[in-house]
């Protein structure tokens, strides 16, 4: 198996672990700068040496491909970085025969991309980007000679890749690119003639990318239980007391972003919650699951859902009947907080039990 087989091969895998079934997660877009290096396989499309009495074609190996980033995501699908990646290839063939040296390029891009909102954990990217490459040549024979010199043309690229969240800001990439030089390369040969080639490669790149400039998610509020309703006034006409207070009927259980298992915090919600109804002489109780607005609307529906499920299943294991308790979920609908669009909101996560 050649090294392009392996390229290709190493990308699918990558891409089809992306498309794997996967912990869902909230892939509304991130905000902040990012460090991201990729490294991968350069496959330098062969090229003709032309100047004053030279016409001389040559192809190359399989090389190597190298990338550094810094960037900023501005929240919308939005990227913007700067780029230095490196290219190298040894020579192949040239004017007909075998060949020795190799062909190397440097540049400085600045690239634009846009990452494709998702709701699992695959989001995929197209980019594109320019800037300036440093084409280096020493490939032999070219004319009966040895190509030298260096020149620096401006040059592009186009992109198209995918990442895979793992968590705490990191982040695998694998794409593919095409790159290519804006002019021929000025070079010259070892006799002294003038030179010119094209340069023209695609690549397989993989990455890890780490995003660091995220805003800090704020404090996770304390679950309280919702306070009783006040007791009702005595009738005028009689001396009565007033009524000891009703023990609670609501409560509130909050969670984690983007999950639906119990905290521990929770449970002490909700082992109050089941001592209360079990002293009372209600059979039905209501389970209402919310979601702040850091995803879709579509997610956002399913993982309220999940959340109401969730707390259903730890009060059935706590003594109370299945049948008495009817479960909701109302998305991003009906915020406790209201915010604007991605925000994530720590008391909109949230499970609101009434009876």
């Amino acid at each position: 198996m050649n090294v392009r087989t392996t390229a290709s091969a190493a990308l699918i895998a990558a891409l089809a672990l992306a498309g794997a079934p996967a912990v869902a997660q909230d892939m509304s877009h991130p905000s902040g700068q990012y460090l991201s290096i990729q490294t991968g396989f350069s496959f330098l499309k062969s090229a003709t040496f032309t100047g004053s009495g030279v016409n001389s074609r040559a192809g190359y190996d399989d090389g190597f491909a190298g990338a550094l980033a810094f960037g900023h995501a501005y929240g919308n699908g939005v990227r913007v970085e700067a780029e230095l990646a490196r290219r190298k290839n040894d020579s192949d063939y040239a004017s007909g025969s075998s060949a020795t040296g190799s062909t190397r390029a440097d540049s400085l891009m600045v690239n634009g991309l846009y990452d494709f909102a998702a709701s699992s954990s695959f989001v995929p990217y197209i980019g594109a980007g320019l800037g300036l490459a440093r084409v280096k040549s020493s490939v032999s024979p070219i004319g009966s000679s040895t190509v030298t010199g260096d020149d620096t043309t401006p040059a592009w690229q186009a992109m198209v890749g995918a990442a895979i969240p793992l968590g705490n800001g990191l982040e695998i990439t694998a794409d593919l690119r095409h790159f290519s030089t804006l002019n021929d390369a000025k070079l010259g040969l070892a006799s002294g003639t003038a030179v010119e080639t094209p340069y023209r490669d695609n690549s397989v790149m993989l990455g890890l990318r780490w995003r660091f400039g995220a805003p800090a998610a704020k404090p996770q509020p304390e679950p309280v239980a919702a306070p009783a309703p006040a007791p009702a006034p005595a009738p005028v006409a009689k001396a009565a007391p007033a009524p000891a207070p009703a023990a609670p009927r609501s409560f509130l259980i909050f969670f984690d972003w983007d999950k639906s298992n119990i905290r521990p915090d929770a449970q002490k919600i909700l082992e109050a919650a089941a001592a209360a109804a079990k002293s009372g002489a209600r059979v039905s109780i209501q389970l209402t699951g919310h979601a702040d607005r850091s995803g879709t609307t579509r997610y956002n529906q399913r993982l309220s859902e999940r959340r109401a499920n969730a707390a259903k299943a730890e009060l059935v294991k706590l003594g109370l009947s299945s049948g008495s308790i009817a479960t909701v979920g109302r998305g991003e609908s009906q915020p406790l907080v209201a915010t604007a669009d991605g925000v994530r909101e720590p008391r909109n996560r949230r499970v609101e039990i009434q009876f």
